[in-house]
């Protein structure tokens, strides 16, 4: 009976969790500096950092090298581990996916965590490698072979078999209330900044006492959010046209 009794409680706790939008916790490496997820080689890279200017460089060529069309670099903002760039559709102006361009090396790598997990259009893309997972990806710089293989199996492309054509269940502005309300239970003085719109899921800005502070990422079909780690300090944005 004890036994019934802890096993019913425990399928009781796991719907109540399931019923609402929760962080997501990145495994092993996600986000960090370190790893190549991050846009590293397995280290962070130490001397001069790289420019703006070579920052977008890199992230253009990296996307040029990918062989698909109507893409354009859209924003770079530069932490003090590495560059985030936005990849857009050059048609439709909204986002396609995410990189990082390591300070140091010019490394650049899909960003990990929603970018590869919700990406009902690109994920399976950036899982395979058709963004540079091979020799002489990212100018010779390295490569980041087995970025991914922490997860093993097939990469999983947004949640279950959604696909990129099906319509997204939570709009821009629920994301955006979303995103406040999880910073509003864990900071003080902090607000969202701007939402980018991206296949499967939104990324969203916030500012901490005015300042730009960091990014999270909320799931365009369950509301989930997921808190970005491992950018390190905001240093400048460049927007591009």
């Amino acid at each position: 009976m004890r036994r019934r009794w802890v096993v019913a409680l425990a399928v009781v706790s796991l719907l109540a969790v399931s019923a609402m939008p929760v962080l997501a916790q990145p495994g092993p490496g996600w986000g960090r500096p370190g790893c190549p997820a991050a846009g590293g080689q397995g280290v962070l890279g130490s001397g001069q950092p790289i420019t703006m200017a070579q920052a977008v460089d890199a992230a253009r060529s990296a996307v040029a090298a990918t062989g698909i069309q109507g893409l354009a670099v859209g924003e770079v903002m530069e932490f003090s581990n590495h560059f985030y760039v936005v990849v857009k559709d050059g048609a439709t102006g909204a986002g396609a996916f995410e990189l990082v361009v390591n300070r140091f090396t010019g490394f650049v790598a899909p960003q990990g965590g929603p970018n590869v997990l919700w990406n009902v259009k690109y994920g399976r893309t950036l899982w395979s490698g058709a963004l540079g997972y091979g020799p002489g990806y990212g100018k010779g710089r390295g490569r980041a072979s087995g970025a991914w293989g922490m997860y093993g199996g097939a990469a999983p492309v947004g949640p279950g078999a959604i696909g990129p054509t099906t319509p997204a269940s939570v709009t821009s502005a629920q994301a955006t209330a979303l995103a406040q309300q999880f910073l509003a239970s864990r900071m003080t003085n902090a607000t969202v900044g701007s939402t980018r719109v991206f296949p499967g899921y939104y990324t969203i800005d916030f500012t901490l006492n005015g300042t730009t502070a960091g990014l999270l990422s909320v799931n365009a079909y369950s509301g989930q959010v997921w808190y970005h780690t491992g950018h390190g300090l905001f240093i400048r944005e460049a927007v591009l046209r």
